[in-house]
């Protein structure tokens, strides 16, 4: 039994080392311009969860210091960033006064601290970009707005 034809050596079928190496170039730029895309994406949804966090954090620390402030008789600026508040509180079917302390700690969180209660912390710490400005609480009494922040 004799071997089959032989065909001459350049109509072999497959592919040439320069073709393979040119398609693994090929696919390899591909697959990096994924991985770029993957990486950009993923960068935006940090930004976004870091906003979203950042804006909850605000809703909720901005509600507690507008009902204190909403039922308040009284506010003592203690020192720049520390207030206490003296506030109508319902106690058994009748109002009584309750002292509201807040406080801003190094400009990356703020204190909420009711008299005979825990302290309830609102950390922004993470939240903020590194070198935007910290958190600021001042206190100012005008015709259309009792508080500003």
């Amino acid at each position: 039994m004799s071997p089959g034809p032989v065909q001459p050596r350049g109509r072999r079928p497959g592919f040439t080392l320069i073709e393979v190496l040119v398609a693994m170039l090929v696919g390899s730029a591909l697959m990096y311009l994924g991985y770029q895309a993957l990486v950009v994406l993923a960068r935006g949804e940090k930004m976004t969860d870091r906003e979203s966090a950042r804006a909850i954090v605000q809703a909720r620390t901005m509600e507690y210091l507008t009902r204190d402030l909403r039922s308040s008789v009284a506010v003592t600026d203690l020192a720049t960033g520390h207030f206490r508040i003296t506030r109508y509180v319902p106690i058994d079917g009748r109002l009584q006064t309750r002292t509201v302390e807040w406080q801003v700690h190094d400009g990356r969180r703020v204190t909420r601290q009711q008299e005979g209660e825990p302290v309830q912390e609102f950390n922004f710490t993470g939240l903020l970009e590194p070198n935007s400005p910290a958190l600021a609480l001042k206190m100012e009494r005008t015709t259309d707005t009792v508080f500003t922040y």
